[in-house]
């Protein structure tokens, strides 16, 4: 295994202090998304921050 390639990977600080957008599972929907964004403690996509009625934008 790479020791470089896994001491290069982000911690979940550096992950959740990131104002970017992510590509995984939403943790509202569970549903696979290129446009996940970090709210208020959850990884959301986009459907979901709009259902929520927030400007998550």
């Amino acid at each position: 295994m790479n020791r470089e390639a896994l001491l290069s990977i982000p911690s979940i600080e550096e992950i959740s202090e990131s104002e970017e957008f992510s590509t995984g599972v939403c943790e509202s929907c569970n549903v696979f998304s290129y446009d996940l964004k970090f709210v208020d403690g959850r990884y959301l996509c986009g459907n979901c921050r709009q259902e929520e009625g927030e400007d998550y934008e």
